[in-house]
């Protein structure tokens, strides 16, 4: 997707949330909606509920407390920090693509040992 002018609005559907937008491509013709690629893509829960739950589990609350305060389970909770988790590293891998970083600081050397010896 080099040129963003190949990318037109499709159309919208309505979901318990609101409205997403569709979109289309128009060199190949596929569509696609407005949450693909992001943490809500398929997801059964508002917006507001599963910020709510990763602010929880961000601000450093525990899994089953965000569970009690979110009216969920803590499989729930779980589910949604995974999601969440993919999301992310998703997102940075493909900024990442390629590059290679002339420095490495030491405690980024350390973390990846520690990571690699568990």
């Amino acid at each position: 997707m080099e040129n963003f002018g190949n990318i037109v609005g499709y159309g919208s559907y309505e979901t318990n949330d609101g409205i997403v937008r569709n979109y289309k491509c128009k060199s190949c013709g596929k569509t696609f909606g407005g949450r693909r690629g992001t943490a809500y893509f398929k997801c059964r829960t508002s917006k507001k509920e599963f910020d709510d739950t990763i602010s929880a589990v961000n601000n450093g609350m525990g899994v089953r407390a965000a569970a009690r305060q979110c009216g969920c389970t803590t499989k729930t909770v779980m589910s949604r920090v995974k999601r969440a988790g993919k999301s992310i590293k998703d997102f940075t891998d493909s900024k990442e693509a390629g590059l290679c970083p002339p420095v490495v600081q030491f405690d980024e050397m350390m973390a990846t040992l520690k990571k690699n010896h568990q």
